[in-house]
This record gives structure tokens, sequence and C-alpha cells, in this order.
């Protein structure tokens, strides 16, 4: 995916492979980027991916939950940890929203 240019690194974006140069970093043109944090064009992979890493979010916050549940068999305990789960999974779902919305204009 990603090619090596003189003077140039390629970086493991979490994704995929894309060219990073200091410019591009600095927003200055001239730095080559396929795709990766300054691309307006997610690949086609990226959702899915996305959508795996947040259900292993929620089943980490739900074996935190039982084990929470578990030290003294309160349940609010087991509540605030999933509530907490539950409120950064609908934050991070909020903001691709607001992505995919401002990359649609």
């Amino acid at each position: 995916m990603g090619k090596r240019v003189a003077g140039e690194g390629v970086v493991w974006s979490g994704i995929g492979w894309w060219p990073y140069s200091p410019r591009s970093r600095l927003g200055l043109p001239g730095g080559p980027v396929e795709w990766g944090m300054d691309s307006p064009v997610p690949p086609p992979e990226a959702e899915r991916i996305i959508r795996w890493i947040m259900i292993g979010v929620a089943v980490w916050g739900c074996i935190h939950a039982v084990g929470a549940w578990r030290l003294n068999h309160d349940p609010r305990r087991m509540l605030v940890v999933l509530g907490c789960v539950a409120a950064f999974l609908g934050f991070w779902l909020v903001m691709l929203s607001v992505r995919r919305r401002r990359l649609a204009k």
C-alpha cells in the first residue's frame, strides 16, 4: 500500500501503511498522503475494523463490570462500569457520525 519515497518514511496508521513527510504533518503542500489522518476518504475496510474494535471494547467493559459486581455483589458497581463504557462508545459513535457528515459536504 505505502511506498517509500526518498527523504520520507512509511508510517503504520493502525489500518494500513501511508507515506509520511514532515511537510504533510504541517499541512504544507508537497507532502504525499495516499490516505490516513489527512485523507478525506477512509479505506473501505475501516468501518469493519472500527466495528470490531467497538465490539471488543464492549466485551472488555462487560468483563470488568462482572468483576466489579463480584467484588461485593453490589449491582451499582456493575452499572457504573457499564455506564462508563456505554458513554465512551456513544461519544465515539457521535464523533464518527460528525466526521462522516463533515466529509460528505
